[in-house]
């Protein structure tokens, strides 16, 4: 499924002059620290928690140099699903979805709680994955899905 190594940066992954270092990050309603590469790449750890407690990668449609660098962090953390796949793969790989929600227009995204991770994979209407995040966090977690309730 995935084994993240807590320990990873952006730089580790594309050339440290085009990441940046916001200080005061929300993420789920949670503060924390975020290595972004605009708004599509994200790196984000729980204020006062050491290690990285999810990893945001969105909006890479059409974007061929973000979803080369997501598809990198994905080998990285042994996700067995790139960005690209189509839904009917993810699907056979990690079951039906906890959850499901379409708030962005043409964005259907899936949850899946596997081993105290949330992986949500976005899909476009062609069924094609266009996003994923991955939450270690447990809080987050909790945030992430409280909608759900």
């Amino acid at each position: 499924m995935v084994a993240v190594d807590r320990h990873l940066t952006l730089q580790q992954f594309v050339d440290a002059r085009y990441v940046g270092k916001v200080n005061n990050f929300d993420y789920a309603g949670i503060p924390g620290v975020a290595e972004v590469i605009g708004y599509h790449i994200i790196f984000f750890t729980v204020k006062g928690k050491d290690g990285l407690s999810a990893i945001s990668m969105e909006e890479l449609e059409g974007n061929a140099l973000f979803t080369e660098i997501a598809n990198k962090i994905l080998a990285a953390i042994h996700c067995d699903v790139a960005i690209g796949e189509k839904r009917e793969h993810v699907k056979k790989l990690w079951g039906e979805p906890d959850f499901k929600d379409d708030v962005f227009t043409g964005i259907e995204r899936c949850y899946y709680l596997k081993k105290g991770v949330l992986l949500v994979a976005g899909f476009n209407r062609y069924q094609k994955g266009v996003s994923l995040e991955c939450v270690m966090d447990e809080e987050l977690i909790k945030n992430r899905i409280s909608i759900f309730s």
